[in-house]
Formats: C-alpha cells, structure tokens, sequence
C-alpha cells in the first residue's frame, strides 16, 4: 500500500514526504524551524537503515514540538513539521501516535495504516464524571460502599460506561471487602476516626482514562449528643435593631473539648454567632460541632427574617390580618385610647381563619382555640412600640 505525508508550515515553507511499498514503509520528515521526535516501541532510529519494526504491533509515537497543533487523522495521508530530515521503516500494520507538546500554530495530520488491535492509544481526558461515598458520614467500625456517576455530557455513551473498567483506591484506613467493583465499589470498612479519601480509575473502551478523586467520608469517633440551636427572635426590624442571635446549647460527648465552626458570613464565638443586616433578607445559619475523636455534626439553626421597618402598623382597635409566625407589629394607638390612663393591660385577641391558633407574645401564652386571647401592657399599645406576635395559623387580630 502506498500513503503520503503532507506537512504545511505558517512561515511558507513547504516540505515533501513519502511512504514506500512493499510490507516496510519509510517516512520522510523534512520541515522548518520547529521539530519531531519519532520514536518505536521497540527501537528508537536515526536513518532508514536501522529503523525496522520488530512486529506487527509495534507502536509509532511521533511527539510534536511546541509549534505543532492538535493531531487529526485521515485514510490515506499524513504530515507533520520536523527540524531535520530523517527516515523511519515501519511495518505497515504498526500504529502511530501524535504525542504533542503544548502548540502555537502549525497543524499536524497524521496517517495510521490498519492499527492492530494489541495497540491501544491511552488518552487522558477529564469530565467522565464523579464519585462518593453512598453513606456519609458513618461510625468508626462501620462500612459504606463508593459509586462513581457518569457524566452523560461527557460525549460517552451510556454503553460504553457499562463496558468501562474501573479501578478503586481507598486511604490506609480502609479495609475493602472481598468481590466485584464496578460502578459502585465493594463495601468498605473503616477503623479509625476522621475524614476518609478515594479515588476511582476509569478506563473507557477507546482508551481515554481518568483519575477522578472522590467528594471525602466523614468517620465519625465518639458521638456528639443532644446539641440545640435557638435564637431570640425569627423576625426583626433590621431599621430599628439589625442584629440577630444564635446560640447552641445541650451539647454532650465522651471525647470534648467542643469546637463549633459556623457557616461564612456569621460573626461567631464559640457556641454564640451573630449576624448584622443591612437590607430585608433571611438568613439561616447553621454550625458544625467536633470534638477530639473526630466526631462531626451539623446543626441547623432556625431562620431570622429582616424586615425595612414594621411589617404590620397598627394605628386603632379594629382587625388586622397576620400570618402563621412572627410577626413584627408596631402599636401606634393614641394614648388613653381604652380610657383616662395608659397603664394597665388590654387584651389581644385573635381568631384562626382556618384551624385552631395559638398566640405568643414575649412570655404570654394562649390556649389552643379557634378564638383565643393574651394579654398585654396598654403601653405596648401606643408610641409606636414594637410587639413581636406569634401565631401558629394565620389569624385575624385586634386590641380591646
């Protein structure tokens, strides 16, 4: 068979190449300033007369220099740039491979006459997906098994991530079960506390690989019990006050001492964070808790919702609507508006619009009812004092 090798050079210079006949071809390489490097899997050469491939499946590796492009194949040629000339005698049925260097300009085509099949081009790739732990986090003693996600973006198909060979790799504490792997590992013990690493090896049927490392366990030592978050108030004016409160109590272990690590964006001491707003927003915090035997746990911390002033004013004793929650609720009724002097109590009053209430006003607590009431100071009423309402259904409200 015969076959050409063109090489095209951005400076114009043009260079000829050419296969021979017969079961031993010969390569010419002839080009600018920019060179290659042909190398055998069995022999390395310098001119046509030492250059004989031992077989048929002989690898051909032609790395590019810094000038050269991405490689591209065709059926019946080939071309590349190279600084010298020189010849290479390969067995027509031997593969060939572009090797090539971080490029510029040039752009490289390069033949591949019949490759055997004992040949494989083992391309790195990155993308084919990702991996983790099926359960996380877990005791010390106990085991898990890892699964690794295909990316279907990835330009594989589906079959052949069935057919792809997959190798795992675990930390040293790590004790695999005996068995077949696959897309989800065997299971995995592991006897020491603390965060555990993997990575999977994934081999694709035409050769492109990667070594993908996994999202990490949590081992957890000794346990951490009982930890609660609370806050002092769900709803704020951040216009009249913009900080709000947390604090994490009940926390108990066999293992202390405890360390509390909140999330960004909280200013925290220890068991105790704040955060400041500057606009109407909600923020919902939460904390992870370690103690010494590399125990973890995230508490979840309840939402505060800052509101640009009052959401409900208030300015007579007629209903007002409010939801389920809290509710901010600013009281601007004229003073002795229930007679002579604003000292005393009134009533609040509320019905439910669908289901039974109850209302919470600071430490004040009704009953459960369809229509139920608290009471509160007459001087919460007026000036435009700030009352913090809860309910536990929506309701219709009024002050009397």
């Amino acid at each position: 068979m015969k076959a050409k090798i063109f090489s095209s050079v951005l400076s114009l210079a043009v260079a000829g190449a050419f296969w021979a006949c017969n079961d031993d071809s010969v390569i010419t390489i002839a080009s600018a300033n920019q060179g290659a490097v042909v190398e055998s899997s069995s022999s390395k050469t310098k001119d046509d007369s030492s250059a004989k491939s031992s077989s048929d499946s002989d690898l051909i590796i032609v790395k590019m220099s810094s000038s050269s492009s991405a490689g591209k194949t065709s059926s019946s040629s080939s071309s590349f740039t190279s600084s010298s000339s020189s010849q290479l005698k390969i067995s027509s049925s031997a593969g060939i491979i572009i090797h090539q260097e971080p490029s510029s300009s040039s752009t490289a085509i390069v033949d591949n006459p019949k490759v055997s099949s004992s040949s494989i081009i083992v391309v790195p790739v990155t993308g084919l997906g990702s991996c983790a732990p099926t359960k996380n986090p877990i005791n010390k003693g106990d085991s898990t098994t890892w699964k690794f996600s295909a990316n279907i973006s990835s330009g594989q198909s589906p079959m052949n991530f069935v057919k792809a060979s997959l190798v795992w790799n675990f930390s040293d504490n790590a004790v695999p079960a005996s068995g077949a792997t696959g897309l989800t590992s065997a299971p995995v013990t592991y006897a020491a506390s603390g965060a555990a690493n993997a990575s999977v090896n994934v081999t694709m049927p035409d050769g492109s690989y990667e070594t993908i490392q996994c999202s990490p366990l949590q081992v957890n030592g000794d346990p951490i019990t009982g930890c609660e978050c609370t806050t002092d108030a769900t709803t704020i004016d951040y216009t009249a006050q913009p900080t709000a409160f947390w604090t994490v109590m009940g926390c108990s272990t066999l293992s202390p001492p405890l360390t509390y690590v909140w999330d960004e964006g909280v200013i925290s001491d220890d068991a105790v964070a704040a955060y400041v707003f500057s606009t109407a927003a909600t923020v919902t915090p939460a904390v992870t808790v370690h103690n010494s035997d590399n125990t973890s746990i995230k508490v979840e911390c309840p939402a505060v919702r800052a509101t640009e002033g009052p959401e409900y004013l208030v300015t007579d004793n007629k209903y007002f609507e409010l939801p389920a929650g809290e509710s901010n609720v600013v009281f601007d009724l004229p003073s002795g508006w229930r007679g002579l002097s604003d000292v005393g109590s009134c009533t609040l009053f509320c019905t439910g619009l669908n289901e039974p209430i109850v209302i919470t006003v600071g430490m004040e607590q009704s009953t459960e009812s369809y229509a139920t009431y608290v009471s509160i100071p007459l001087s919460q009423t007026i000036n435009k004092s700030k009352v913090v309402i809860g309910l536990t259904a929506a309701a219709k409200c009024y002050v009397y």
